[in-house]
């Protein structure tokens, strides 16, 4: 497993996150693990509700315009090209 190391960290910082492992009952590397852990799983469920909100918006809009069948833009371009 890798090791991290963190230089200059601020006592301040530091005490707090004493207490905080403390509280939890935890050693301060466990806590700085459970954190990060904490960081990434709720970025990654906020990253996945973007993503279905988009899924979601996009959804409504092609809804949203009439069914036609649009022509493909490439046989469009290749048109203008040979003209």
């Amino acid at each position: 497993m890798a090791k991290l190391i963190l230089d200059d960290l601020d006592p301040q910082m530091l005490e707090s996150l004493k207490m905080r492992a403390a509280k939890h009952n935890r050693s301060v590397e466990s806590e700085l693990k459970a954190i990060l852990q904490d960081v990434i799983t709720a970025e990654a469920a906020t990253q996945a509700q973007k993503m279905a909100t988009f899924r979601a918006e996009v959804t409504q809009m092609r809804q949203s315009l009439p069914h036609q069948n649009y022509t493909d833009s490439a046989v469009m371009v290749r048109e203008d090209r040979d003209q």
